[in-house]
């Protein structure tokens, strides 16, 4: 039954080990999609300055100047608040015209791009060409382990109908910052498409390619506990559906039964230990005092009735101690009583006897006495009576 109940335990310990592993990945991807979130919204909000349109529809050459210093103050302010974003990109339709506002530190540079543009940005400018208002595309840019998160959405140009776009730039590995595992830690937080590749780890070799319906959990070749969460935002709108994984030693299942194994040593210690000085305590408070108790009743049982019990336990034994002493007392008094009364009838039984052996042995020296006396006195009567004469005795 103990093996059965131990066995148990330790089913529920991995149990709640694997979904401690899902509920840090779920907070890891509801944390990602509000950062997520947080980037469209600052887009859109770049997407419908009418600043940018300003400038693009000018003519002439002293009001692009003026326009751009406007966009140029505009995009610094941006940059100083939001310093998570490594750029703040205006361009039109084809990439000729391009404004840029980079972060250096904790200053921030606006200047026009250098053409011509580089393939992933020509690439970002014709796919939010083909986007409708307010919605948004993303592109990860570089390789998988120093990756920068494109999000990009078409720029309002209401007046001239040109396309054009904004986006910005932001640091993957910013992306895993709250939240993510410690460095200390062997866990690891990956980025997976739709498709199953890999699009940001925060260590090399976590994973290189997921299922593209992967379960929620799963242990893979490399005995590592993988617990996958979906990441969408907005779907339906340009937006993908990405797949974070938690990627960690499958030990970690069998850390909770660690943990138990060691709670439980250390809780049956404790036990052994209460129960040693409980056990002591119990000694002391109901042992002993009964020990007591019942070596002097075996004393009392003797005839030693010069006991007294303290009472050291203030309870029911203390309150038998307390009787067994007036008992005691009681038995004393009464032995006593006892050896008084037997000691006045023995000296009674004494005299009478005395008295007893005296009438016996007069009355033996009566009997002795009385014999020749009697004798004595036949013998004076005879003596006294006057002598016979022969007449006398014819006569008769």
């Amino acid at each position: 039954m103990a093996v059965f109940t131990t066995q148990r335990h330790i089913a529920v310990m991995r149990e709640i080990a694997a979904k401690a592993a899902l509920d840090r990945v779920d907070q890891a991807a509801r944390r990602l999609e509000d950062l997520l979130h947080t980037v469209r919204s600052d887009v859109l909000t770049l997407a419908e300055w009418p600043i940018w349109e300003s400038y693009l529809s000018a003519h002439k050459d002293s009001d692009r100047t003026f326009w751009r210093e406007k966009l140029v103050v505009q995009l610094r302010t941006f940059a100083d608040l939001k310093p998570a974003y490594k750029s703040v990109v205006y361009s039109d339709e084809i990439g000729a015209d391009v404004l840029r506002a980079t972060r250096k530190g904790t200053a921030t540079i606006v200047r026009r791009a250098d053409a011509p543009l580089s393939p992933w940005a020509q690439k970002v400018i014709v796919r939010t060409a083909q986007l409708a208002p307010r919605q948004t595309h993303w592109e990860f840019v570089g390789d998988q382990y120093r990756s920068t998160l494109i999000c990009a959405s078409p720029a309002a140009l209401r007046q001239t109908h040109r396309r054009s776009a904004v986006w910005l730039e932001l640091d993957a590995a910013s992306l895993f910052e709250i939240g993510a595992p410690r460095e200390a830690d062997q866990s690891s937080l990956a980025l997976f498409d739709d498709e199953g590749r890999l699009r940001f780890a925060r260590q090399p070799a976590a994973l290189n390619t997921l299922a593209s319906k992967p379960s929620r959990q799963y242990v893979d070749s490399h005995n590592r506990l993988v617990s996958v969460a979906v990441v969408s935002i907005f779907p339906g709108q340009g937006v993908p559906r990405w797949r974070l994984a938690l990627i960690e030693p499958a030990a970690v299942l069998n850390a909770g039964v660690h943990d138990f194994r060691a709670a439980f040593l250390g809780v049956m210690g404790l036990a052994l230990l209460i129960a040693t000085i409980l056990s002591v305590w119990l000694a002391r408070q109901f042992v002993q005092p009964l020990r007591r108790v019942y070596q002097a009743s075996q004393r009392i049982g003797r005839g030693d009735f010069d006991v007294q019990l303290s009472d050291t336990t203030g309870d029911e034994i203390g309150a038998l101690a307390e009787q067994i002493n007036m008992m005691a007392g009681q038995l004393q008094a009464a032995h006593e009583d006892f050896e008084r009364r037997l000691s006045d009838k023995t000296e009674q039984l004494i005299h009478a006897e005395r008295l007893s052996t005296i009438g016996r042995t007069a009355a033996a020296v009566a009997h002795e006495i009385n014999n020749p006396s009697g004798i004595i006195s036949m013998y004076a009567q005879m003596l006294a009576e006057p002598p016979m004469t022969p007449t006398s005795k014819s006569s008769r």
